[in-house]
């Protein structure tokens, strides 16, 4: 899979990546970088420990991230994950049902990047 049919399926946006870092050996060498981290630890920790301003910090990192590369998808899930937990200090059962869409769609973009030839 080459790297714009990896931002097809992902339905992310291709020519903003291109546009951002100019050359696909830049995009392979970040979408590397993405697929090595791990930016939903502080997400799961959070939840694990009711902590809605650790879930906020860590949603906040991967919607960031998430629009640099142009993940459309996975930038609106983080997006709304954050939305949901900025300024909150209560937590939320409803925020777990936001993480498991968030870590489907993150982990197939992970499964797809190590698919990009």
């Amino acid at each position: 899979m080459t790297i714009k049919e990896f931002y097809a399926v992902i339905n992310g946006n291709y020519e903003d990546a291109l546009k951002r870092m100019m050359y696909d050996m830049l995009i392979s060498k970040m979408l590397k970088k993405f697929s090595e981290g791990s930016y939903l630890t502080m997400i799961n920790e959070g939840i694990q420990e009711k902590d809605i301003k650790k879930v906020f910090t860590g949603a906040h990192t991967l919607k960031g991230v998430a629009g640099n590369l142009s993940f459309t998808i996975l930038f609106d899930l983080a997006s709304e994950l954050c939305e949901k937990t900025r300024g909150k200090d209560e937590y939320n059962n409803e925020i777990e049902t936001d993480f498991v869409a968030l870590k489907e769609e993150y982990n197939k973009t992970i499964q797809l990047i190590n698919e990009i030839q």
